[in-house]
């Protein structure tokens, strides 16, 4: 796949203790990405970064602290996820006693919106351990390499949500929730729906017969209009290829997705993106 996304710069330090990569690209769905890693120093307080209309995501690696967002006062500790939707007033203090060491990424775009209420996320704490997918984009900040691929940020993003709103709202409760909550989170894989049964200690026609009565469609379905509803945001938000955005969603090749998406829409990629402009 054609490397989509510059990282334009290693930004002189937000404030003393924070390291910063900015990326952009032109075919590029997510605009103006921040990447930053926050190390423990006194006195340490943030808020608003840059634009209000950029959602952010942090990770707490340690120390404590607390988020102030729409009146409340949410206590923060290691193994904490935090998201700020945009346009919100917001602040971060530490314990000085135990201040804070932090991975967080600002980003702003339809796309992740779009996701987040789907999800229905808001601004809040989670107490949910994202720390391997904050830790690969925290990668990219040192890396040597000026560009990075638009799939490996999209994927980790993609997981920090699916994962964060799967555990938060306790979808285990719920065979078909659980079931939903696993599609979800391979809207970026190759799947296969009897390994999705075997993981979930099932078999193959329960887990469709469970997901069918629930949902009033079968998982493969289920997974196809979730991967077309993803392109089609991709088609009106960015520039990015047709044959990348099939990369990115696997399909096959850039005809076949081509095909089930003037199947399932009645329309190609090419004349949705002329008619969304």
């Amino acid at each position: 796949m054609k490397k989509d996304i510059l990282k334009t710069a290693i930004l002189s330090t937000f404030s003393e203790n924070e390291t910063i990569a900015y990326f952009s690209g032109e075919h590029f769905p997510i605009s103006n990405i921040y990447i930053g890693e926050t190390s423990p120093v006194p006195n340490y307080s943030a808020d608003e970064r840059f634009f209000s209309r950029h959602h952010v995501f942090e990770y707490v690696l340690s120390g404590e602290g607390n988020l102030v967002a729409n009146n409340k006062i949410l206590p923060i500790k290691a193994g904490d996820t935090i998201i700020i939707r945009s346009n919100t007033n917001y602040s971060i203090t530490q314990n000085e006693l135990k201040p804070l060491k932090k991975i967080w990424i600002m980003l702003s775009a339809t796309y992740v919106t779009t996701m987040l209420e789907k999800f229905h996320l808001t601004t809040g704490v989670y107490n949910i351990n994202n720390e391997f997918n904050f830790k690969n984009l925290a990668s990219l900040i040192k890396s040597s390499d000026d560009n990075s691929l638009l799939f490996f940020i999209a994927e980790n993003i993609h997981e920090i949500i699916t994962r964060t709103s799967s555990l938060n709202f306790k979808l285990f409760q719920s065979p078909a929730m659980i079931i939903k909550s696993k599609l979800d989170s391979l809207v970026y894989e190759k799947y296969q729906i009897k390994n999705i049964a075997e993981d979930l200690g099932l078999s193959l026609s329960t887990l469709t017969r469970t997901f069918k009565q629930a949902f009033n469609v079968t998982p493969g379905q289920y997974i196809i209009d979730t991967k077309i509803n993803v392109a089609k945001s991709l088609l009106s938000s960015s520039k990015l290829p047709i044959k990348n955005i099939s990369y990115l969603l696997n399909f096959t090749d850039e005809y076949y997705f081509t095909y089930i998406f003037t199947k399932k829409t009645g329309i190609s990629p090419s004349n949705f993106r002329k008619q969304s402009r």
